[in-house]
């Protein structure tokens, strides 16, 4: 793999991928081979990253709007980075790869927002193939069902990494059709998800929360990264799925822990650009067991079909050419 400029990854098949912010050197010895060294004129060199905050200040950067809550994106073409399909990397000497890579002292370690749906199980695996040592970090919020979470402590012990379960007592949330029984869940038309307004299935402020507790995670640990699951293309338009916003909480995160000051930290989104048929073909490819996870809002012994994210998932599906296994 070839590290170029651009936040964009190109897959095999010539998709891309999103990812906010560079792993930095240092990743394991088992995984130098993905990586070259970097070219002088690379605008990510090393000697770029400062280890300090920069300073606060009132007034706004330059070139990042803040005047639209549903940006989509702030990135100017140098913030890219660009991955050679796999034709044309180097070839290297067949070596066995084993489902996850071992730990030692050198390696990275994330802390992985993991619901057990299909995004952020796809992001557990792509942490892992990047060479990273993962604790995976549940949330639940009194969400109509724990389905998911079934999913996300099956799929953690079938991996062997340790995995953290926080519950929040939020009674503000039943704002949301997610937790309050009371709502109707929305059933609308596939294509008008997509086009329509912040849903009731918006659970406010979440992944806000959720990036603050995995930030303490992170600074409790010693970690190096967090890595989420937010998308911005075939999703139900909810706020905080955005790159302006995990931009945003990227650099709060480097502000506000002793981790982010001193060594500066990571916020992955490695599916932030793709749609639903690319993350699909880029679980297959790191071989994710579909059949384990659970995006379904209403939950139950089988998806409901109806509600957004069934919806999605089975567009997604059907793009990629692939027959869900959890059906």
């Amino acid at each position: 793999v070839e590290e170029k400029s651009g936040n964009r990854v190109v897959l095999s098949d010539d998709k891309t991928v999103s990812g906010l912010s560079l792993p930095r050197e240092g990743m394991s010895q088992a995984n130098a081979h993905l990586f070259t060294e970097r070219a002088p004129d690379n605008p990510f060199r090393r000697e770029d990253y400062s280890h300090e905050a920069p300073p606060i200040t009132d007034e706004p950067r330059s070139g990042t709007p803040r005047d639209r809550v549903l940006e989509l994106s702030i990135f100017d073409k140098e913030n890219e980075i660009q991955l050679k399909p796999q034709t044309e990397r180097p070839k290297q000497p067949a070596q066995p790869k084993p489902a996850v890579p071992s730990v030692s002292t050198s390696q990275k370690k994330a802390i992985v927002l993991f619901s057990g749906g299909l995004d952020s199980t796809t992001c557990l695996y792509w942490a892992l193939a990047q060479g990273y040592a993962c604790e995976a970090l549940t949330v639940t919020y009194g969400q109509r069902h724990v389905r998911e979470v079934s999913s996300a402590q099956t799929i953690t012990q079938k991996l062997g990494i340790k995995h953290h379960l926080i519950d929040l007592k939020l009674p503000w949330l039943s704002s949301s059709s997610l937790v309050d029984n009371h709502q109707q869940l929305p059933d609308i038309p596939v294509e008008q998800i997509t086009r329509g307004g912040v849903p009731s299935t918006y659970v406010p402020g979440r992944n806000l929360m959720f990036l603050s507790l995995a930030g303490s995670l992170l600074d409790s640990i010693k970690a190096d990264a967090i890595v989420a699951g937010p998308n911005a293309v075939d999703f139900s338009g909810y706020p905080d799925c955005t790159p302006a916003f995990f931009k945003a909480a990227s650099e709060a995160l480097n502000r506000g822990t002793v981790r982010g000051v001193r060594n500066g930290i990571d916020v992955l989104a490695p599916l932030m650009t793709m749609s639903k048929a690319e993350i699909i073909k880029l679980a297959v490819q790191l071989k994710v067991p579909l059949q384990l996870t659970w995006s379904c809002y209403a939950g139950g012994d089988k998806p409901c079909g109806k509600c957004d994210s069934c919806k999605l998932r089975a567009k997604g599906f059907a793009e990629a050419g692939y027959k869900d296994p959890a059906l």
